[in-house]
């Protein structure tokens, strides 16, 4: 049996005799996958617990997109520990889904979230943070609020005023 590329996650799409807008999606975690022969992968959830998959039944396209995204996100959770902030793309995607998240119901409060995020995020990009104590700064702000750049902003001001009373 050989082994096919280690997968963290196997999203199956639901499909058949259903309308385009009842389809959803389903992700499982996955410890491994090896072709089993006679066209078959062999594929072990976290749990265990086996399942085997025609290779024709695999979405080989999809497959790669979602492995894209998910080392898309990884790098991006890395960048957010470092003094680098994360692309344009990439930030106005987690202010969405954070504010999604916090405002599911209110449209107004969302837009709103949505428009204190961007703005922070351009003072965050205006701020040069990158001597000593401003570095200092800017990873402790940076790992305190990995996904909230409104409070991260917030953080780094406080921050940069109490390091001005202490440099007096």
């Amino acid at each position: 049996m050989r082994r096919l590329v280690p997968a963290i996650a196997l999203a199956v799409m639901l499909i058949g005799a259903v309308p385009a807008e009842a389809q959803s999606l389903l992700v499982l975690k996955v410890r491994s996958q090896e072709l089993a022969g006679q066209g078959v992968v062999l594929v072990t959830l976290v749990s265990g617990a086996q399942i085997r998959i025609p290779v024709g039944d695999i979405d080989e396209l999809l497959s790669k997109a979602v492995e894209s995204a998910m080392a898309s996100q990884a790098a991006d959770r890395q960048a957010r520990t470092t003094l680098e902030l994360p692309s344009q793309t990439i930030a106005s995607a987690a202010a969405r889904s954070k504010c999604a998240k916090e405002w599911p119901d209110d449209f107004s409060m969302r837009a709103y979230c949505e428009n204190q995020q961007r703005e922070a995020l351009a003072k965050l990009r205006d701020r040069v943070m990158n001597t000593g104590d401003m570095r200092t700064i800017r990873n402790k702000c940076a790992t305190d609020w990995p996904d909230d750049f409104n409070m991260r902003n917030y953080c780094e001001e406080q921050q940069l005023k109490a390091l001005g009373v202490l440099k007096r």
